[in-house]
């Protein structure tokens, strides 16, 4: 009788254990299926974040300018004379006018800094563009303007706090979006390179400015990527790794000193980063790359009061500079005939190098520097009306680069 009541008791606990694991595994399913539904619906959250702000990108324009007023230098004894002028009643922040010699003139662009504008305002305006990248976007930034208008100092800072530029700020940003996303179960591997153009000739900045061609070791492939034969890629998995690499790039640019910059760069920089981004429960591919380009200022021969091996670089800069404005108008000639027409990208190292770019398969955002100062008026007045040119430019609707199955 023992024995039985022995027996029932160990079936009625087995019973109530295997009903306590069969709630358990019950609850468990529950909980995973919460989870899933979770999951599924902050990818789409994110999905539909992805796509409003792209969306904004694209109602803003393949091609968005905006022009940064420096500092005005401030002459011993006397107040600077200035000639360009940000309009105060302009709430959007878009207009400013210069003065020549009582002729007056007025540019309306995407967005106008005035002087004394911080870094972090400034890169406010690029920061969109950033997260693009890791979106699977194609993404080029560019400083333009004459020497000593602030066009490094817009790209890469000075040093001091709060001086960051546009180069080291997307970095962080970017690496920051890459943490985000890994977290999510994303993997992102992230490639850096840099290159200057000097004198018409691609130096690979990472490898001691060592020279590899001109346009000849451009190579474009048909889809869409482009390659520089010999350069060196390194793979980054930090900010503090592409900071030592730019710390290096920025000890082997050519520099010299003139009458109008005493530190000024004779090449083109640019500093790329190619992203890879790959979502290991999907199967979701992204591949972006951010291109960030500080141009050659601009310079007038005699003004810059150059020689001998200057002459030649600055003659190479100026050269280059105008095959850049020839792209840019032949591509809105091109664009509003609606069909195919010749654009002179094989003229010049630098716009060969741009070529996919330009193309419309790149958000593209350029920054023209411009001096206040009524002594580089007239050098104000051809970069404020290339970039009014490059504003009124259509290049098309950038596209994403990988395979997105149902991403939106």
């Amino acid at each position: 009788m023992q024995d039985k009541k022995r027996s029932d008791f160990s079936a009625e606990k087995a019973a109530k254990l295997k009903a306590l694991w069969q709630e358990l595994a019950a609850e468990k399913q529950a909980a995973a299926e919460l989870e899933r539904k979770a999951a599924e619906e902050a990818a789409e959250r994110e999905n539909q974040r992805r796509k409003q702000h792209n969306d904004d990108q694209d109602r803003k324009g393949a091609i968005r300018v905006l022009c940064r007023v420096r500092m005005a230098e401030v002459a011993a004894g006397a107040g600077p004379k200035l000639a360009v002028e940000v309009l105060t009643d302009d709430v959007e922040q878009r207009r400013l006018r210069v003065d020549q010699g009582g002729i007056k003139s007025f540019f309306t662009l995407d967005r106008v800094f005035p002087p004394g504008t911080s870094q972090s305002e400034v890169f406010e305006e690029v920061a969109g563009l950033v997260q693009s990248v890791l979106d699977g976007y194609n993404v080029v930034v560019f400083a333009y303007g004459q020497t000593g208008s602030g066009k490094t100092y817009t790209m890469q800072g000075d040093g001091g706090i709060g001086e960051s530029g546009i180069i080291p700020r997307s970095v962080e940003l970017l690496f920051k979006v890459k943490k985000e996303m890994e977290r999510h179960g994303w993997g992102v591997k992230v490639v850096a390179s840099c290159l200057e153009i000097y004198n018409d000739s691609i130096h690979d900045l990472l490898d001691k400015g060592a020279r590899l061609g001109g346009k000849n070791c451009v190579k474009h492939s048909p889809a869409g990527d482009t390659m520089v034969a010999n350069m060196k890629e390194k793979v980054v998995v930090s900010e503090t790794d592409v900071q030592r690499l730019l710390a290096q790039a920025v000890a082997s640019r050519s520099t010299t000193a003139t009458k109008m910059n005493e530190n000024s760069s004779r090449s083109h920089s640019v500093f790329q980063l190619r992203v890879n981004a790959v979502d290991e429960t999907s199967g979701i591919v992204r591949n972006g790359h951010l291109v960030l380009v500080d141009l050659a200022g601009s310079e007038k021969i005699g003004k810059s009061g150059v020689k001998g091996a200057e002459l030649k670089e600055t003659i190479a800069i100026n050269t280059s500079l105008f095959h850049l404005k020839s792209v840019i108008v032949a591509l809105g000639k091109k664009q509003k005939a609606k069909k195919q027409s010749h654009v002179p990208f094989c003229n010049s190292t630098l716009t060969f190098l741009l070529q996919n770019c330009l193309s419309g398969d790149s958000k593209v955002l350029m920054i023209v520097n411009v001096s206040p100062s009524a002594d580089s008026v007239a050098e104000t007045l051809n970069s404020l009306s290339f970039a009014a040119m490059v504003n009124a430019t259509e290049v098309g609707v950038a596209e994403k680069h990988g395979s997105y199955k149902n991403s939106k």
